[in-house]
């Protein structure tokens, strides 16, 4: 069976990478959020903080950056062995 996740430290990359080129700063789009600190953005940005987006926020950015949710997520996939029934 494939499961399938987020990894979160080249979703950073990429959700950063997407907002740069949509023109939007950090200080831009912790206004637009309504966040209480730019530095929900920063730490979404950083791959070391391995923070992410809320679903709320998740919507709310993908609306801003005219994507959907799945676009600016990095997904990977792992296979793992089913285990047969005794």
């Amino acid at each position: 069976m494939i499961l399938r996740y987020v990894d979160i430290v080249e979703t950073s990359r990429h959700l950063k990478e997407l907002c740069t080129e949509k023109g939007f700063s950090a200080s831009e789009i912790q206004k637009r959020l309504h966040l209480q600190s730019v530095q929900s953005v920063y730490s979404w940005w950083s791959p070391k903080s391995k923070n992410l987006p809320g679903l709320d926020h998740l919507v709310q950015l993908s609306d801003l950056l005219g994507c959907t949710m799945e676009d600016m997520l990095v997904l990977k996939e792992v296979e793992i062995q089913e285990e047969e029934p005794s």
